[in-house]
């Protein structure tokens, strides 16, 4: 089931005000189209009817995919009791015991998890394949303090292998340049045989948060 309301919003630039909907959840088997509105941004994106500034606007929000089995919570702040109680009654139904269950605290955070197991990958080793190339590769092909975001995964087709694509942001990049990485690198962490649940928790438990802020908690700065 998905569900919304309808809310007014005064513009920070000029005063004036404009309609602006918040979905408190989103099943995307109901309603396909919405995937991309969330995966685009589109639904935390409200723009002045007046002098046309665009705002993202972050609010809580639950993503559902039934037929992958995913779950993804969009909170606004860590250690939140209101917000825990919510997350852990939903984790604790039982009817999820299947679900990959995740909760996220940005926007950029939100888009690019439901983009990471939308694309059928775990997303434990993509952080911590992210995790690697920011503070171990010495190619230099991201300048120091960039994040690394996930794009999408796509065939080479020149080995008939897969990459994937990861977007650099830094201010000394604007243009967010993509960062191609063999999956190759994805695969090695897969059967390293390292137990990613001590990092990030136990999946299919509760709502587990699996991002570079809990690797940087647990692992404190190495590996």
């Amino acid at each position: 089931m998905s569900s919304y309301k309808e809310h007014t919003i005064n513009c920070p630039k000029c005063g004036a005000s404009g309609k602006f909907t918040t979905w408190d959840s989103v099943n995307v088997d109901l309603m396909p189209k919405m995937k991309e509105k969330v995966l685009s941004g589109d639904l935390f994106r409200w723009t002045c009817p007046e002098c046309g500034e665009t705002y993202t606007v972050p609010y809580p929000m639950l993503y559902h995919d039934m037929a992958n089995k995913i779950m993804v919570y969009h909170l606004l702040q860590r250690n939140n009791p209101s917000d825990s109680n919510v997350v852990n009654l939903l984790g604790k139904t039982g009817l999820m015991s299947d679900y990959t269950l995740r909760s996220c605290y940005s926007v950029d955070d939100f888009r690019e998890k439901v983009a990471q197991l939308e694309a059928g990958l775990d997303d434990r080793i993509i952080e911590f394949l992210k995790y690697y190339i920011l503070h171990f590769d010495k190619s230099k092909q991201v300048p120091e303090g960039a994040e690394l975001r996930f794009a999408r995964a796509a065939e080479d087709k020149e080995t008939g292998g897969m990459y994937l694509l990861f977007y650099v942001v830094h201010p000394s990049v604007p243009n967010q340049p993509f960062l191609k990485v063999s999956s190759n690198a994805y695969h090695e962490i897969e059967n390293s045989g390292g137990n990613l649940n001590d990092i990030f928790g136990n999946q299919g438990t509760d709502y587990i948060e699996v991002s570079q802020y809990i690797i940087k908690e647990r692992l404190g700065g190495g590996i």
